[in-house]
């Protein structure tokens, strides 16, 4: 295949052929008549064609000499393959045929140098670790394991920093030769009095096992009984006392380890939190509260507030409260909860000197943000384009991440508005800048013509896409904005990923991260989003983010709720299908986190840890 090293040169063609045939058409000889000179043209006609044909083969051989012609031609080398297999050793492998391993070494080394490293021992199965400590790149690794990956780093980093080191990894498939079942319990370790708490039941198989019985006791007292013939998964829920109970589930059957055929669970039941309710009138929150605290109410602040974990103000004028009680109780601490209505908030005198430091105390700004003040709205697209993401895409039907995440990127850009400034980031272990910060509206459809060609391979280093975004909003007037499109799977350590997103904070700048493929890291990739003040979304609920971004101009009538963050502790795995009759107008500081709005934006819930 030829390659141009200097392809510009070719521009020169374009400027020197119609020089050369102007300037062979142009007579040089004084003729005494028209006649003569018609007679004199018309005779070299086929010498003057002759040399502009010569002349112009000669001017672009030349020229293309210029652009530095090069020719690549594949070669194949035979190379000195071997091969590295490791055998797990552990405990759990032993449901397997153990001689796996060399009965591979002894088909295989014939053909090749092979070599057999003992990974994994006992109760401990560290594969990633030795595939970090053992990987020399450009080699060949076969995994015999069971991928029962429960200590050190994980296994899907270090498959992915193999691509970057051209390790070819394999793993043998298994059957197993024993068979076991192991049961586990997951729910609270620790909770309240009377809380209604859902505790997970877990039966794993291997292998073919005849039905047998699960029982679950709860402080002695059976509470459930099931025929196992599958895998399976049982949920139930259970209101406790106060002090300490244990939990024990015990499968009845005859398999290869019977030390995880019973579990035991440890819960701590405390009393319920005091929390003081202040309202003039009465407000369904008392019922709401009454089942989960231990609930006074009053009609005014109280001059000591150490008995009460949290105190929630209900339409409370500023003028019945003492701010400086109320900030070293929060800075203590403890937790404050202030709901609004007719006589609070912009119905009152939250936003004047007087009250001005009990103000300053919410993760609000009392009224409505100046219409002058319409700030640009900045946003940078990353996109993670590593390897890992052309893993199949859980519910997609086949997809791979990769075009599920080109069809979010798109998405997002369509979902901007006109005058919204764009900027697009994509990384492996390198950042590339795909489209610098601009308006969308000059450069919509060339800018998805960009991302949906983007080709995706190489290991993940976040932090670089994450610095080459922040780079780009360094100087951007107005928000500014960053969203992630990543499965979290770094391969660089988390306190790098982690530094770098507490700097958006610092400087201002939102992440919203968004969790892509069955693989995804999911803690990691709320945690980046909590450092860098932002909130982490499934795919599903990526249309959260214009919400976030500010209100789209359209009047809401009916004040529909929209939950915003669903990893928030306050609003976990929780669902809203409700509205507002009303709302004080209030601005979300730039430090705190909304968590349900109204479909125009207007803020409903948002919460910051103040004095903490």
């Amino acid at each position: 295949m030829m390659i141009l090293q200097n392809p510009a040169a070719l521009l020169l063609i374009a400027l020197l052929v119609p020089a050369l045939f102007l300037l062979l058409r142009a007579s040089l000889i004084r003729f005494a008549s028209k006649s003569e000179r018609a007679a004199y043209h018309k005779s070299k006609v086929w010498a003057r064609n002759l040399l502009f044909i010569s002349r112009t083969i000669i001017i672009v051989l030349l020229i293309i000499a210029l652009a530095n012609p090069s020719v690549t031609k594949p070669v194949m080398t035979k190379g000195n393959p071997s091969l590295t297999i490791f055998a797990d050793n552990s405990k759990s492998f032993e449901l397997f045929d153990k001689s796996a391993a060399d009965n591979v070494k002894k088909q295989v080394e014939g053909a090749m140098p092979v070599n057999i490293r003992q990974i994994a021992q006992a109760n401990y199965s560290a594969i990633g670790d030795a595939l970090l400590t053992y990987m020399q790149g450009n080699d060949n690794i076969l995994l015999v394991t069971d991928g029962n990956n429960n200590y050190g780093r994980d296994l899907g980093d270090m498959i992915i920093f193999a691509q970057v080191l051209n390790s070819t990894i394999n793993a043998l498939k298994l059957s197993p030769v024993n068979s076991d079942a192991a049961i586990k319990i997951t729910g609270p370790a620790v909770t309240t009095t009377d809380a209604e708490n859902i505790f997970t039941v877990e039966v794993d198989i291997v292998g073919g096992l005849p039905a047998f019985d699960l029982k679950v006791w709860l402080d002695d007292k059976v509470v459930m009984t099931e025929t196992i013939t599958k895998p399976e998964t049982f949920r139930f829920s259970r209101q406790l006392g106060t002090g300490y109970h244990q939990m024990m589930a015990e499968i009845s059957v005859h398999d290869y380890f019977s030390e995880n055929n019973v579990y035991y669970k440890a819960i701590k039941v405390e009393p319920k939190p005091g929390v003081l309710l202040v309202t003039k009138q009465y407000s369904p929150l008392q019922r709401i509260f009454q089942e989960n605290y231990d609930l006074a109410v009053e009609a005014g602040l109280p001059p000591d507030l150490s008995r009460y974990s949290a105190v929630v103000l209900n339409n409370i004028p500023a003028s019945d409260l003492n701010p400086d009680l109320l900030s070293d109780y929060v800075a203590d601490g403890n937790g404050l909860v202030v709901f609004g209505g007719k006589d609070s908030f912009d119905k009152d005198n939250y936003r004047s000197n007087t009250y001005k430091y009990f103000e300053s105390m919410l993760p609000v700004q009392v009224g409505i943000g100046e219409k002058d003040e319409k700030k640009k709205v900045n946003v940078v697209l990353v996109i993670d384009k590593s390897g890992s993401t052309g893993r199949a895409f859980e519910g997609s039907g086949g997809d791979s991440v990769e075009a599920v995440e080109k069809a979010l990127a798109l998405g997002i850009i369509d979902d901007l508005k006109s005058d919204d400034n764009l900027g697009v980031v994509a990384f492996d272990v390198k950042s590339y800048i795909v489209s610098g910060l601009s308006g969308i509206k000059d450069k919509e459809s060339r800018l998805k013509k960009d991302v949906s060609q983007l080709n995706f391979g190489g290991g993940t280093q976040i932090f670089v896409g994450l610095r080459e975004a922040r780079k780009m909003l360094k100087d951007a007037p107005g928000s500014k904005n960053v969203i992630l499109l990543s499965d979290g799977n770094s391969g660089a350590a988390f306190e790098d990923d982690s530094d770098e997103a507490r700097r958006f904070a610092a400087e201002g700048i939102k992440l919203f991260a968004v969790g892509i493929g069955q693989g995804t890291n999911t803690e990691k990739m709320q945690q980046l989003a909590t450092l860098g003040k932002g909130i982490y979304l499934e795919p599903s609920k990526i249309d959260r983010i214009r919400l976030m971004l500010g209100p789209s101009g359209e009047q809401d009538q009916t004040y529909k709720l929209e939950l915003l963050n669903n990893y928030h502790f306050i609003t976990r795995q929780m669902s809203i299908d409700a509205g507002l009759n009303g709302f004080n107008q209030v601005v979300p500081k730039s430090s705190a986190n909304m968590l349900v709005a109204t479909t125009s934006a207007n803020p409903a819930a948002v919460v910051w840890r103040f004095g903490l």
